[in-house]
């Protein structure tokens, strides 16, 4: 229920011109939620509009979380590269794995 208040506190900033941005959250919008307790008010364009906007944030925050996951996998296997040892790089292959898992579950929670 507080992250519905916290977006449309977020759409009532962004229809009066703000250009204040809220922190982002790697946690999905809940848009049925959404729509069911901040859209009641709205005309079919004030409606239309922080769709729009809505679509808007989540495509930019995808975007970003997945410049970050690319940069940690880059980072991954440049460490990967430099480990000479055996059992030191099967032992630091498991951690990528592990790692990839999160990024994978956060790339799914984010787009759901």
């Amino acid at each position: 229920m507080d992250r519905i208040e916290k977006t449309e506190r977020t759409e009532r900033t962004v229809e009066k011109g703000s250009t204040s941005r809220p922190a982002v959250s790697h946690q999905p919008l809940q848009s049925q939620q959404f729509f069911e307790q901040g859209m009641k008010n709205l005309t079919e364009k004030e409606a239309r509009k922080a769709l729009e906007e809505l679509k808007m944030k989540q495509n930019q925050e995808m975007l970003r979380l997945l410049e970050e996951e690319h940069n940690r996998e880059n980072q991954r296997e440049a460490r990967l590269k430099d480990i000479t040892d055996i059992a030191e790089r099967k032992k630091y292959e498991k951690v990528m794995n592990a790692d990839r898992m999160k990024s994978q579950s956060r790339v799914q929670q984010l787009s759901e």
